[in-house]
């Protein structure tokens, strides 16, 4: 490492060399600091020393509160569940999100074991005249199987895992993208579904308040995606799929309440 470098670094832990913010502020006033300062490398630093200082010491923590799906009531369960034993499960890895003013709101971003992963981001009305509540679940990992669902309930869309190596494919499944694969050439690990009126074809679906679409479609976006083929579905019951994904978490809240 030469001088530079070292220099760069020692200026990047600049909270941990010069202790408080009075220290650090009393360096900006002199012709070094300011030059410094300009550089990013001390502005840097304060801001994370006033992001912390001003971040409220008990932010509200907001939780799933709708029960527009059938499984919305289970995460929140699941919550409480990992709530109560300080969201410290063996296996179970979870995420939070700050967000408002001064970072006045917290909800659980993600929850995630070896075989099933949430994506808490759906909006269930208004914290504040500004600010959106957010802590519904809008994406659901099974094994195989991914579920979006959305809060106008225009969708659902669903993807069925297809390739042929599942613990391979396991984890690219569930946190890659899943856009126009036959088009960009890549394998065929997975065939979309998207929320239609008619099972025979895609038919769109008017989103109406607490009813959805009674069949999740084929949808080969206009053959950017694969088809089915063989013995692989071309549609499938909503509320089947729905069901599936509330006793799966059913069983999960079981396995941490046993914890």
């Amino acid at each position: 490492m030469n001088n530079k470098e070292q220099s760069q670094k020692s200026w990047l832990d600049l909270p941990n060399l010069l202790g408080d913010r009075e220290t650090l502020e009393d360096l900006c006033k002199t012709d070094v600091g300011r030059n410094l300062a300009a550089m990013g490398t001390i502005g840097a630093a304060l801001n994370s020393i006033n992001e912390e200082k001003n971040k409220p010491a008990n932010p509200r923590f907001l939780r799933p509160s709708v029960g527009q799906f059938p499984f919305d009531k289970t995460t929140l369960y699941i919550i409480r569940a990992l709530e109560e034993r300080n969201f410290d499960v063996p296996g179970i890895n979870v995420k939070f999100h700050y967000y408002g003013p001064s970072d006045s709101y917290k909800k659980v971003d993600t929850i995630e074991g070896d075989d099933f992963r949430l994506w808490f981001c759906r909006v269930q009305g208004k914290v504040d005249p500004f600010w959106n509540d957010t802590a519904a679940v809008t994406e659901l990992n099974i094994p195989r199987k991914e579920l979006h669902v959305y809060e106008d309930n225009s969708g659902p869309t669903f993807y069925l895992y297809a390739g042929d190596d599942w613990e391979k494919d396991k984890k690219l499944f569930t946190r890659g993208l899943k856009v126009n694969s036959k088009l960009n050439k890549e394998p065929k690990t997975y065939l979309r579904y998207t929320g239609s009126l008619q099972k025979s074809h895609l038919e769109s679906y008017l989103s109406k308040p607490f009813n959805w679409a009674p069949y999740l479609v084929h949808d080969n976006d206009l053959g950017r995606e694969y088809d089915p083929e063989g013995d692989e579905p071309a549609y499938f019951k909503t509320q089947k799929v729905f069901q599936e994904f509330k006793d799966f978490l059913e069983s999960k809240l079981k396995e941490i309440e046993k914890e």
